[in-house]
């Protein structure tokens, strides 16, 4: 995504990753996220929204080539999610809430109804500052992996302002063929993947409450250098099995035993021996060599056990 595009906000401070018990042991032995490909996420409408505001991104174009990209770039879009692939690690920014006295960054009851079942809920929470933001943008990088930093969007005017951005950066930077209107094989590609990052982040508006932001991973088609197209993503992709069955997910670094770690805290969900669960994550961050994390407890008396 190109940068400076769009004013949009800074987390309010750390973004938190809710999790299981077993997602907590994997993190922090692996030292990766899991970025979920699209597809599988609970939204049913996730990525596909962004196609019902294309248009704000075509009428950007001069009028002559609007109907050939409304005809090309569905299907091409279609076609990079099948193939390439888009891939999201799902933050709350739970500080960006109504200040409540007691309220505690990281322990939010609507997220720990969906992961604390049977008290089996843990929040992480990463320090946003570690993100490389040189170019502009929002990019995180971390062992050879590159990936968007952006806030989710939920509002439809925000959506097309975005689509409408992009769209105009998009138009003054190919010069497209008049006479024929079709525009080559690789500019279509480049047309395509600015879109993918801000797409991976419409949320329907059901879903404000989460103040989501999202790592977003989208592996270019395009050799760097050639500008041609190459025939499998620069990350591997692996395979889990998913609530709705075999999911694709990318392994996104951390660097959790480095200096510049961005894990900064970790609270334990409600439970029913919450005491004794402090000390056991106190004890597995130090088994993984993890030091300066902050390990709090969940101040809300929610009982689902």
């Amino acid at each position: 995504m190109e940068a400076g595009l769009v004013e949009r906000e800074e987390p309010s401070g750390l973004l938190y990753h809710y999790t299981t018990l077993d997602g907590l042991v994997g993190i922090l032995e692996s030292d990766y996220l899991w970025a979920t490909h699209v597809r599988y996420l609970n939204d049913v409408k996730e990525f596909r929204d962004a196609l019902d505001h294309l248009d704000s991104f075509i009428d950007e174009f001069d009028a002559e080539f609007r109907s050939y990209l409304q005809s090309v770039l569905p299907s091409k879009i279609d076609y990079f999610l099948n193939e390439f692939g888009v891939y999201t690690v799902s933050f709350t920014d739970d500080e960006r809430q109504p200040t409540i006295p007691d309220l505690m960054p990281g322990d939010r009851l609507n997220q720990w109804r969906s992961y604390s079942g049977k008290g089996n809920g843990i929040s992480l929470g990463f320090d946003h500052n570690l993100i490389d933001k040189s170019n502009g943008d929002r990019v995180w990088k971390s062992r050879g992996i590159v990936a968007y930093l952006i806030d989710g969007v939920y509002q439809k005017d925000k959506k097309q302002e975005l689509f409408q951005q992009l769209g105009r950066a998009a138009a003054s930077r190919f010069k497209l063929d008049i006479e024929s209107a079709v525009i080559g094989e690789s500019a279509i590609w480049e047309l395509v993947w600015p879109l993918l990052p801000a797409a991976a982040c419409f949320k329907h508006p059901a879903f404000f409450e989460e103040k989501e932001w999202r790592i977003v991973i989208s592996p270019s088609p395009l050799e760097p250098s050639e500008g041609d197209l190459v025939e499998s993503p620069v990350h591997p992709v692996k395979f889990r099995k998913g609530v709705f069955g075999i999911t694709p997910y990318i392994e996104f670094p951390l660097g959790l035993r480095s200096v510049n770690s961005p894990l900064r805290r970790v609270t334990v969900g409600p439970t029913p021996h919450i005491d004794d669960a402090l000390i056991a994550v106190k004890a597995l961050l130090a088994a993984n060599g993890i030091t300066n994390v902050e390990v709090a407890k969940s101040k809300i008396p929610y009982r689902n056990w």
